[in-house]
């Protein structure tokens, strides 16, 4: 049996998401796994939900499964599932190996964060969980609100496997709601330069899915890997153990946003390589935690705009974060040189707000405080986050 992966989903006000997604992985080709999921301190009760999900105390039948989708995940997993429970102490210990011992190497790990620090912090809970009990191969870093191809797991194992100095692998990720529609082939072109920081070109955003046989912008997918000079999405990344090791933790100040850009260039510097493997699928909701995006009207012109949470996170957190960013492996210097570069971006941003959206005042000041915040170094989470993202009954 090839090497074991640890499953890692990140749960913030999604439990619906969640258990989507588990009931794909539990359908998935490759056996030799373990799934934890880290709730980030939801305030919808999500940790109950879940427990209750596994104990069969709760139905899921009153989460609508995507139609296109459905074979993914139906019939759903016997139950009851599996599992263990740790709040966030117990399991940065290693967990209880007894208990773990007793209920079987399947069970799903729960573990309850006592705080919402965002993705880098529910991620750095789980690796020092899995690195404490060191009984891994991979780790297999994946959204919550994304659902999986029977074969998805089997192919990357099958890549990362095939050559020691493959630190990271990614999937091809589609929309879940349109799924003939690529989001990225993986990631991003290079995040080598302090210009684009993160902000080059996703693969093949927005293309129509194609035969891996194809040539896209120059980069040749026809066995179904390439080796990447970019950044990996967030939504899948799969890393060797030895990877993590080397490269260290997820950086906390970012909260949300850019985190796996700076990761993925730390596993750059480091002289691991990063590969895409095309032929692994994965369907993805996006912006599970923020409201969708909405067409809006500005006399003949219309434009999809993103609600005020969405727009909250991207563009707003995003570019205080590549602010960080660049000061962070290039230098205060290049933060002003990075401002100039993007100052274009800043103002067709500004100016869109003024044309489309609702909330107009509330966008802008939250727009120009994230990049004073970058500016100032004020990183982590936004004091107004919390208020701005409570989800009501």
């Amino acid at each position: 049996m090839s090497g074991k992966v640890y499953i890692v989903l990140i749960n913030y006000n999604g439990f619906k998401d969640t258990i989507e997604c588990i009931e794909s992985i539990l359908k998935s080709d490759y056996k030799n796994y373990q799934i934890i999921v880290v709730d980030n301190n939801s305030t919808d009760n999500s940790m109950n939900y879940l427990i209750d999900w596994a104990e069969v105390k709760s139905s899921s039948e009153h989460i609508k499964y995507s139609d296109k989708l459905k074979h993914m995940i139906c019939p759903l997993a016997h139950k009851p599932v599996k599992y263990v429970f740790y709040k966030k102490k117990e399991a940065e210990q290693g967990g209880n190996k007894v208990l773990e011992n007793k209920i079987g190497k399947n069970s799903i790990v729960f573990i309850q964060s006592d705080y919402n620090g965002g993705f880098s912090y529910g991620i750095n809970i789980a690796l020092r969980y899995v690195l404490k009990k060191d009984d891994f191969d991979y780790i297999w870093l994946l959204n919550n609100d994304t659902i999986i191809e029977n074969e998805t797991l089997s192919n990357m194992v099958n890549l990362l496997s095939q050559e020691n100095r493959i630190g990271m692998v990614g999937s091809k990720i589609l929309y879940y709601y349109d799924t003939n529609l690529i989001q990225a082939i993986c990631g991003n072109s290079e995040v080598t330069s302090w210009r684009n920081a993160g902000l080059s070109d996703v693969i093949c955003s927005n293309y129509k899915d194609i035969e891996i046989d194809k040539n896209i912008k120059g980069i040749n997918t026809k066995d179904g890997k390439f080796e990447m000079k970019g950044a990996l999405l967030g939504a899948s990344m799969l890393i060797r153990k030895e990877t993590v090791k080397d490269v260290g933790f997820f950086d906390e100040n970012y909260f949300m946003q850019v985190e796996e850009t700076d990761f993925c260039f730390r596993v750059i510097q480091k002289s691991w390589k990063i590969f895409c493997c095309s032929n692994s699928k994965i369907y993805h909701k996006e912006g599970g935690s923020a409201k969708p995006s909405e067409i809006k009207r500005f006399l003949w012109r219309r434009r999809k705009r993103p609600s005020l949470q969405r727009f909250a996170i991207s563009p707003c957190i995003d570019i205080r974060n590549r602010i960080y960013f660049v000061r962070k492996f290039y230098g205060n210097t290049y933060v002003f040189f990075y401002l100039l570069f993007n100052f274009s971006f800043i103002l067709r941003h500004i100016l869109r707000v003024l044309l489309y959206d609702e909330n107009k005042t509330k966008r802008i000041v939250i727009f120009t405080k994230c990049i004073a915040d970058g500016i100032l170094n004020k990183m982590g989470k936004p004091k107004w986050f919390e208020e701005l993202f409570k989800k009501t009954s």
